[in-house]
């Protein structure tokens, strides 16, 4: 990998002085580094992570969400082509970064689920999953998806969570101040998100 495209994250308090102190120790002991950022996060793998990476880690999937959902509008196509297109490209974009970030609580899939069906704001979510049975579309629903999704991860992709979770506890009970403990926060004051178990 290019020098240029590599990030330091440093995992204390990131302020500019921080910053500026990073970069004059890593041009000082090691130039070949000099071109590398130092930023609060960084994008790896698709997530972003870091002491920043929880305001920014569903950025890019709202935008893409919302921005499909636009242009499915925009091309007024029939009911039909509106369902198969949420179920086959909007409702799949999440699925990636549930596996293992949740969903956030702020987020609304009835508001898409009304764009889709172009129905007034009136009608329930559970009412909407339950049109198939009436004759109307089936359309899938984001936050069972997400949930599936992370579900499948912690049984068969990332199995090991358990002992992390417990490393995570250790590093609390020898690194943080009494009152994170007792509040069960397992990271800094100056981390956006808790980790999730």
């Amino acid at each position: 990998m290019k020098p240029v495209k590599c990030v330091l994250v440093p995992l204390c308090e990131y302020t500019a002085e921080i910053q500026d102190k990073i970069k004059k120790w890593i041009a000082k002991n090691i130039p070949q580094w000099e071109s590398f950022k130092v930023e609060p996060c960084t994008k790896l793998l698709g997530f972003y992570i870091g002491p920043a990476a929880g305001t920014k880690m569903w950025n890019g999937v709202m935008n893409k969400y919302h921005n499909r959902i636009l242009e499915m509008k925009r091309c007024q196509a029939p009911l039909a082509i509106n369902c198969l297109t949420y179920n086959m490209r909007i409702a799949p974009v999440f699925s990636y970064v549930a596996q293992l970030v949740p969903l956030p609580k702020s987020f609304e899939e009835r508001f898409g689920l009304y764009s889709v069906l172009r129905i007034p704001q009136c009608v329930r979510t559970s009412d909407i999953y339950q049109l198939h049975k009436l004759g109307g579309p089936k359309l899938r629903s984001i936050s069972v998806a997400c949930a599936a999704a992370t579900y499948r991860t912690a049984l068969s992709t990332v199995t090991c969570w358990p002992s992390w979770i417990a490393q995570l506890e250790i590093c609390t009970k020898q690194f943080l101040p009494l009152i994170q403990l007792v509040k069960r926060h397992l990271t800094p004051n100056h981390w956006d998100s808790d980790p999730w178990p």
